[in-house]
């Protein structure tokens, strides 16, 4: 680690992650953004690449919203009991941006359960939006349907990206 730390002070722009304050943070102007009121930390979030003011942020147990004004409001579009969202992934390809994935389930542990450690908030697969993330729909074959029994391999899911490289017409989609 210290090795880390030395290269990383080489860098240009580095702050130290020791530093109590630094000269950056004190010339940022930072703004609130997003709902205020609902449970659960901001793991999933996107800027759509056909539109900088649209934003999709999913929460670990707060769902999918959207913004379409640069964060100023949201909407809550989830309508799924089930709300875990740990990662978000648009389509860029040509006449795919309509196309987004996300991913559930939470496997960092939530402090309200557990004492934050162990507690995940399990997840039921991956869902798809062909419709600009206005509607979800689980894909099945990533769907245990038992979000409350850790049984399957897509309970947790880190991470989704799609590949912009690959011209077939449904792509590929990777998770982690």
């Amino acid at each position: 680690r210290q090795k880390e730390l030395e290269y990383a002070s080489t860098l240009p722009g580095y702050i130290s992650p020791f530093a109590k304050t630094n000269a950056l943070s004190s010339t940022l102007n930072w703004q609130s953004r997003g709902p205020w009121n609902v449970g659960g930390r901001t793991r999933a979030f996107a800027m759509d690449v056909t539109n900088s003011n649209k934003f999709l942020a999913g929460s670990t147990s707060g769902g999918m919203w959207t913004s379409t004004n640069g964060g100023s409001s949201w909407t809550q579009n989830w309508g799924i009991v089930h709300q875990s969202v740990s990662c978000i992934a648009q389509d860029t390809r040509a006449g795919k941006t309509n196309t987004w994935y996300i991913g559930t389930g939470e496997g960092y542990g939530q402090s309200a359960s557990s004492g934050g450690t162990n507690g995940y908030y399990l997840g039921n697969g991956m869902y798809k939006s062909t419709d600009g993330g206005q509607t979800w729909n689980v894909l099945d074959s990533t769907s245990s349907g038992t979000p409350q029994t850790f049984e399957n391999v897509w309970d947790i899911i880190w991470n989704t990206a799609i590949t912009p490289a690959d011209t077939s017409t449904n792509g590929t989609v990777y998770s982690a």
